[in-house]
């Protein structure tokens, strides 16, 4: 994860992470992120709470199904207004 539109000319707002990033991130991550346009490591990430967890690109297809199941287990409609 980057800004890196940031080092071809793209303003550090654009696509919608200005708005999201603070609220995510903090003020001061975002500002590091969107100015500079670097990489946000995985553990960094985890750490920041922008992802809920880091799985071995092995493991990535069992993860994201087993987290499909948990969700047919809830109600269609929460789901939805969720």
């Amino acid at each position: 994860m980057n800004a890196a539109y940031l080092r071809i000319g793209l303003g550090g707002c654009d696509m919608g992470s200005g708005y999201l990033m603070p609220r995510l991130a903090g003020l001061s991550a975002a500002s590091e992120f969107l100015l500079s346009g670097r990489f946000i490591s995985a553990q960094r990430a985890l750490a920041m709470g922008l992802i809920s967890e880091i799985v071995a690109p092995e493991q990535l297809l069992e993860s994201g199904l087993s987290l499909a199941r948990d969700m047919l287990k809830a109600s269609p409609m929460g789901l939805r207004l969720t």
